[in-house]
């Protein structure tokens, strides 16, 4: 698939046999290591989320009907992979808002690990965000540069699209906590610390409101 899912069937079917998400949640001092897995689809989401969208009013809006999603989550902090979070079962709902394609996630059983608002962009999303960034400050951008000064190609032909968001709180326009992208099926542990160049994209003072939401502070 050469484009971005932009619909509530192109995203089941990029996941109709499985499918497994890698990247990161960006931290003020590290990003941790995350990845997704989507078990299969379902037929109806688990209570918790639905309870959760209904108090924050995410089913109004609501575009293309919803795809229901079991999926998994990992996570290891940096110094900390023995309390590492390994396959926790997450409970997953794709829809169409406000012409993004939204994908919420929350775990079935644990509340306190909160939820999680991803949007699916273009692989190149972060990229473009740090060239409109460094045109009014003096962060560097994250767009590799040829030797005959065009912009390269991405390296990895797999990274078709990726997903950013952050907390249930979080939407486009806010700067991204969490970035993941499509990847073969691996391990937790052959996760690579990003580039520091990479690192959270925003001010200071957004990027701590926006880690703050995320742990519930």
């Amino acid at each position: 698939m050469g484009a971005a899912p932009s619909s509530v069937e192109s995203v089941r079917e990029y996941v109709k046999d499985g499918a497994v998400f890698k990247g990161h949640l960006m931290q003020l001092d590290a990003n941790v290591a995350l990845e997704y897995k989507v078990v299969r689809e379902v037929a109806a989401m688990a209570p918790a989320l639905r309870r959760r969208r209904q108090q924050l009013g995410m089913d109004e809006g609501s575009e293309g009907g919803l795809l229901h999603l079991e999926a998994t989550c990992s996570i290891v902090t940096p110094g900390m992979e023995e309390l590492a979070l390994r396959d926790e079962p997450m409970s997953v709902a794709v829809d169409v808002f406000n012409g993004e394609t939204r994908v919420h996630c929350r775990s079935p059983t644990n509340d306190d690990l909160g939820g999680v608002c991803l949007v699916v962009k273009e692989a190149d999303y972060l990229e473009k965000r740090a060239t409109v960034l460094k045109k009014f400050t003096k962060q560097p951008t994250v767009v590799e540069v040829s030797d005959d000064d065009q912009a390269a190609p991405a390296s990895d032909a797999r990274l078709e699209f990726c997903l950013v968001g952050g907390d249930e709180y979080w939407w486009v326009g806010y700067p991204p906590i969490i970035v993941v992208r499509p990847e073969a099926p691996g391990t937790i542990a052959a996760l690579e610390p990003e580039p520091e160049e990479t690192h959270f994209m925003g001010s200071f003072f957004e990027k701590d409101i926006a880690v703050r939401g995320l742990q519930g502070a």
